[in-house]
């Protein structure tokens, strides 16, 4: 690790006295932030310093912390040629041909199903939806600034262990650059203020979670970093440091902004961190394990068609050419004014969220869209279509609030639509007293209404006093209104599910696989839309049976 002389002293010193006096506890940072900072040292050097570790983590011997620094520096010097070699493949210059590809991309109206269908290609069975939000989390870190706070997006892939997690995050970052993310298997605060403005607009991707639980303890250092780069774009550390002779306060500090992807086993992680994510689980069902085993006897078989390196390469080209522009979005306060009246507080960080996943799919977009006096991208209809379908179950449940959701009253009344307070005590078990009590609770806080068979609320209390006695009178969930559909928001039939402007950014989230057949044309029920000239694009009826998109 290459540092001044004077410098890597004071960094060591520092490094060593932060360390916690447990040997079990301290072998991560002394294998993963000191040892490669010895690497470069000589053996007597080294030694010094292995004593210094031995005293302070109170280790059992100087053999054990040896043993730990060595196996720290080969690892440094084996990822460090890793990086060195890549970064010489990178640098040479892109084939022509990928070249024009990736600029073809840049003016497809359909880059991000495509990017979709990729990663389905990649290995992925089905999951869309997740695709979808993973690569958006991803891309949201292009999102410059905005008054000095970052905008960009969270994401946790909360799920059992082996379902696929961390597979749908490789699959999706086999599409971009390695400038573009940076992978991180540990959490020390420390470690991380060492990379200065490395992580400044970019992926980054924590392999395991663990480190942002608080088992309802308090706030956990390695989340308050990362909320800290999500809610601020900085992370900043001072501390007391040696400095000519004399101790001086120093200020270290990790910039940002970034956009976070993590996984899980658990359900949550500490708590402030998590309200500021999205989070999504994956596909456990019966159905999507049959597509995963399919898919695996396939890539077995040689039937698997996979993704050839120049598309990849091309895609990578893509999101390699991205600049960071700020985005507005013209309909904002139409959007705001079609929420509802009296918005729950988790609102206030759920509807931000979705303003990015606009801004996102603008910046993605940025060679199709006009910008204004300002120089900044306009975000259109288009992206708040693509954005909707990604994010709009996730904004409708904060809408809702957090918890209901998993009371099985809520989830036996949604599966049934509308039931009767005693089918509903026979089917939780529960006496008919206490689900009687949590009607009247759950009816004050908003959460279910009473209605007649036919679904239709009462015109008084004394109509529904009636309906109980005569036992026809049922609960149902209260339909929350949450982000209006692209239809609601323009009024235009063409942006309703079927209409014109819909079919060309339809992501086909619900769909099993890829949509796009081997020629990367879209299949549409008796239409064609034709888009040979980006600027101008029409819908036909020249195609009987089947419409392509070209």
């Amino acid at each position: 690790m290459k540092e001044d002389g004077n410098n890597k002293i004071k960094t060591l010193a520092n490094l060593i006295e932060e360390l916690p006096e447990n040997f079990p506890e301290a072998a991560d940072a002394i294998k993963t932030e000191i040892a490669p900072y010895l690497a470069d040292l000589e053996k007597g050097v080294i030694d010094h310093y292995t004593t210094i570790i031995k005293k302070h983590t109170k280790a059992a011997s100087n053999k054990a912390v040896s043993s730990l620094i060595k196996e720290g520096i080969l690892e440094f010097f084996t990822s460090t040629t890793a990086h060195v070699c890549d970064e010489g493949d990178q640098a040479v210059d892109p084939d022509p041909e990928v070249i024009n590809a990736a600029a073809q991309i840049a003016r497809d109206p359909q880059l991000f199903i495509k990017k979709i269908d990729i990663v389905n290609k990649l290995g992925v069975a089905g999951e869309r939806k997740n695709i979808a939000i993973n690569l958006l989390t991803i891309d949201s870190r292009l999102i410059p600034l905005y008054n000095g706070k970052p905008e960009n997006l969270g994401l946790k892939n909360s799920g059992h262990q082996g379902s696929g997690k961390s597979n749908q995050i490789t699959k999706s970052l086999k599409l971009y650059p390695e400038t573009a993310y940076t992978i991180l298997s540990s959490v020390s605060p420390k470690g991380l203020l060492g990379m200065g403005d490395q992580l400044k607009h970019k992926a980054v991707i924590f392999s395991e979670g663990k480190a942002f639980e608080s088992h309802g303890k308090k706030d956990t250092e390695p989340a308050y970093v990362v909320r800290s780069l999500l809610s601020e774009g900085f992370y900043e550390y001072k501390r007391q440091a040696i400095n000519c002779g004399g101790w001086c306060t120093e200020t270290l500090i990790l910039e940002g902004p970034i956009s976070l992807l993590t996984t899980t086993i658990r359900k949550d992680l500490e708590q402030q961190l998590d309200d500021r994510i999205f989070t999504i689980n994956t596909d456990t069902t019966a159905e999507q394990t049959k597509r995963v085993i399919r898919q695996i006897a396939a890539e077995a078989a040689g039937t698997e068609c996979g993704v050839e390196d120049t598309v990849i390469k091309t895609w990578q080209h893509y999101h390699d050419s991205l600049k960071n522009i700020q985005v507005v979005i013209p309909f904002a306060e139409k959007l705001i004014n079609k929420l509802p009246d009296n918005p729950p507080v988790a609102a206030r960080r759920a509807f931000p969220r979705v303003l990015s996943a606009i801004k996102t799919m603008t910046i993605l977009y940025q060679e199709q869209r006009k910008k204004d006096d300002q120089g900044r991208l306009i975000a259109e209809h288009a992206d708040y279509t693509m954005a909707y379908q990604i994010v709009e179950a996730s904004f409708a449940k904060s809408m809702k609030g957090k918890g209901e959701v998993t009371d099985e009253r809520i989830k036996i009344i949604e599966a049934e639509g509308m039931i009767s307070p005693k089918a509903l005590t026979e089917k939780t078990g529960a006496s008919k007293a206490a689900i009687s009590e949590w009607i009247k609770s759950a009816v004050e806080k908003g959460l279910i209404i009473w209605c007649d068979e036919y679904g239709k609320t009462f015109e008084d209390i004394s109509a529904l006093n009636k309906a109980k006695h005569t036992g026809k009178g049922y609960v149902a969930i209260v339909s929350e209104k949450s982000l209006p559909t692209p239809y609601e928001l323009t009024g235009d039939l063409r942006w309703n599910e079927g209409g014109d402007y819909y079919v060309l950014y339809d992501l086909h989230l619900e769909a099993e696989g890829p949509v796009m057949d081997s020629h990367l044309r879209l299949i549409v029920d008796n239409r064609s839309i034709n888009y040979d000239n980006p600027e101008k694009w029409e819908l036909t009826d020249d195609v009987p049976d089947k419409v392509m998109l070209h």
